[in-house]
Order: C-alpha cells, then sequence, then structure tokens
C-alpha cells in the first residue's frame, strides 16, 4: 500500500522485480480511499523491489523500496 495525494484525476503505478512487476511498465494501483492505494498480487513468493510512479510517469524520490516476502507494508513516497 501507498499513502499519498497524487492530485486529482492522476493514478499511482509501481514498477519493480517479483512478483509480476516489471521495470519498463508499470501496473496501475487501486485507490481505495482518498490518498490510498493498494496493490496485491497472487505471486508473493518472493522478495520484491519497487518504485512508485504518478500516471506510469514521473518516479517517485529517493532509493528502490525492498519489500520482504509476507511483509505487508504502508508506504510514503515522494514525488
Amino acid at each position: 500500500m501507498a499513502q499519498v495525494d497524487v492530485g486529482w484525476g492522476n493514478e499511482l503505478f509501481i514498477r519493480g522485480e517479483g512478483a509480476n512487476l516489471r521495470w519498463h511498465r508499470g501496473i496501475a494501483m487501486e485507490n481505495i480511499e482518498a490518498d490510498i492505494w493498494q496493490w496485491c498480487s497472487e505471486r508473493l513468493e518472493e522478495d520484491l523491489i519497487c518504485k512508485f510512479l504518478i500516471n506510469d510517469f514521473t518516479w517517485s524520490a529517493g532509493e528502490n523500496i525492498a519489500i520482504r516476502h509476507g511483509q505487508k507494508s504502508v508506504m510514503q513516497p515522494t514525488f
């Protein structure tokens, strides 16, 4: 999950490696509250590395995020 306000009409995407993520094309996250976005995968059998993007174009600031297998996380990316 990510907690971030991406602005009206924008979407949050996730890219990375592991659990069917790719670095060259993002997957749209589901907006479940005004500033809460979630992405779920049934293929979380391994650790993953990821980063968030607004509209699959603008990368979040900072280093890539590492999430361990089985861990639930709420990230607060900045742009």
